[in-house]
């Protein structure tokens, strides 16, 4: 027999609260001191609660709960949401009523549970979702977009509970938005995804979303990124390192007005952003995982330097060693060493520090996607109208972000030599198709190039050659008649006389004369022989 009930939770302490001590009775009959709070409420009543030790202040829940034993024989506890006890006790007979449908084979546990979680808003089961992919170990960042994307579709497609979940509603909103087939494949993934994990913990029975067609990236590419040359990718470092300083000394218009521990850090600042512009472009890590590097996993020493990077900051969630060139090995050193110099400036009667921190981000002030333009401004490899908007796309549509940093790196790779099974553990691929079709930018000089190691086939030949041929045909073009081709005519002759005996004797076979112009029969009929003496002016002489 099940039971309903008031929880007992603690809440923060309430403004203005008054503490007191109070006499309470406890169960084995004896009395003890505790300490009770009272305060007003919202509503201006006086309410009071006791104390606990961490200082919040133990209530009874506002709603009922019922606590009772399913269709497995296993003690389970649901939140009725009823604040009459009455309703409570409703809401535990039909819970009771089902487990006994359960045990008697007429309702699955699975048809169960579904019931349970029937009521319950999207929102609460969203959130379930997402603590579920936290503990999977996934990213914060597809995490957010995962929550946002499902979050638009049960706004705009007005779902408020798992009953109201309908494929052909999800598809014809997606539909009539002109998402981009990424953006489409977005919302699928995620709408997808969700209903999985509502079958996997039995709160539906059936994923609502799947069977949804995927759409078909390559042919709608919105936006399509190009790769950085040498030249543009020097011009952006450079820019990128000395701007913070040009744009301060641009707003105060004299050197003399800006002080050393601004310029300091203003130059910290520059070479900070230029050294992961530089180091996105010659390793291919991606914008999250340059962001997320610390200190620890750069082993800058050695013959070989490498990041050693974590399986946690990783896209594929698998740990890596990057290879690093040394001159950039050199640059994230002198870095490092510019960002202790600037730490220990700071430090004014502290303790001085040594050195930074192994668990300290690389990149404090990783740039963003509004830093990154302004930067190719500053290059001249975009431009800014007057209205403030920034024009990056080249000819064909091609733009610029951060992430073509790592095409540029890709590029780089393919330009130099590099095989395809080298190109792909260099960007950490899986698949060597997405190395070879989506990120090596061979352009048409690289081509040209190429080309460029094919023989040589020139239309002016050698002279003598040329006066022979000429000669040649000279002579045969004034001549009255063509060399002597008796000994072909012969032979022609022979072979044409020996098929038409054939031919003849086909026909005597037939009924068929070979002069007449009627068979045996009255038809008419006509016999057709391969004359094999072909009258050219190569075999015959001109008349």
């Amino acid at each position: 027999m099940g039971t309903i009930y008031k929880k007992i939770v603690t809440r923060s302490m309430p403004d203005g609260a008054e503490m007191f001590p109070r006499r309470v009775k406890g169960n084995d009959g004896t009395t003890r001191s505790e300490t009770w709070a009272r305060w007003k409420d919202a509503k201006g009543k006086m309410r009071q609660a006791r104390v606990t030790d961490a200082g919040r202040i133990a209530m009874e829940s506002s709603t009922y709960y019922a606590e009772y034993r399913d269709g497995q024989d296993s003690v389970r506890v649901i939140a009725t949401g009823c604040r009459d006890k009455g309703a409570a006790l409703a809401v535990l007979t039909k819970l009771e009523r089902e487990a006994e449908l359960v045990r008697a084979g007429v309702m699955t546990p699975s048809e169960q549970a579904a019931a349970l979680h029937a009521k319950t808003a999207l929102t609460a089961h969203i959130e379930s979702f997402i603590a579920h992919l936290k503990g999977k170990g996934t990213i914060e960042h597809h995490r957010k977009k995962t929550k946002r994307y499902l979050e638009v579709t049960i706004e705009a497609c007005k779902f408020s509970k798992l009953s109201d979940l309908r494929r052909e509603v999800f598809e014809q909103w997606l539909d009539s938005q002109g998402y981009s087939a990424r953006v489409y494949n977005g919302y699928r993934v995620a709408a997808i995804s969700f209903g999985n994990w509502l079958v996997r913990v039995r709160r539906i029975a059936v994923n609502p979303f799947a069977g949804i067609p995927r759409a078909n990236e390559l042919a709608d590419v919105r936006r399509q990124r190009r790769a950085f040359t040498e030249k543009e990718l020097n011009k952006l470092i450079q820019a990128a390192k000395a701007r913070p300083l040009q744009e301060k000394l641009t707003n105060r218009g004299s050197e003399a007005d800006v002080q050393d521990s601004t310029r300091a850090r203003l130059e910290l600042l520059g070479l900070e952003r230029a050294t992961a512009y530089k180091l996105m472009a010659l390793t291919g890590l991606r914008c999250n995982e340059a962001a997320t590097l610390t200190v620890g996993a750069l082993v800058l020493e050695g013959d070989t330097p490498h990041i050693a990077l974590e399986g946690r900051n990783a896209k594929n969630r698998r740990a890596a060693r990057i290879a690093l060139r040394r001159d950039i090995a050199g640059d994230l050193r002198d870095y490092l060493a510019a960002r202790l110099s600037w730490l220990r400036s700071g430090y004014s009667g502290q303790p001085i520090p040594l050195q930074i921190s192994s668990t300290a981000r690389v990149f404090d002030n990783m740039p963003s996607l509004r830093i990154f333009d302004k930067d190719l401004v500053a290059a001249g490899i975009a431009t800014k109208d007057d209205e403030g908007r920034i024009h990056k796309t080249d000819e064909q549509g091609r733009t610029l972000d951060m992430h073509s940093l790592r095409h540029t790196f890709a590029t780089l790779l393919g330009r130099s030599g590099a095989s395809v099974q080298v190109a792909q553990t260099a960007l950490r691929h899986s698949d060597p198709k997405l190395t070879l079709s989506t990120y090596t930018h061979l352009e048409l000089h690289d081509v040209g190039r190429a080309l460029e190691g094919l023989p040589e086939l020139p239309m002016q030949g050698d002279s003598s050659v040329a006066v022979n041929v000429a000669v040649t045909i000279g002579k045969t073009c004034n001549s009255e008649s063509f060399p002597d081709t008796s000994a072909v005519n012969h032979a022609a002759a022979q072979a044409n006389a020996h098929t038409r005996r054939i031919a003849n004797k086909d026909n005597a076979n037939h009924g068929v004369s070979s002069h007449g112009d009627e068979g045996k029969d009255g038809g008419p009929c006509r016999s057709r022989t391969c004359d094999l003496v072909i009258k050219s002016h190569l075999l015959y002489q001109l008349s």
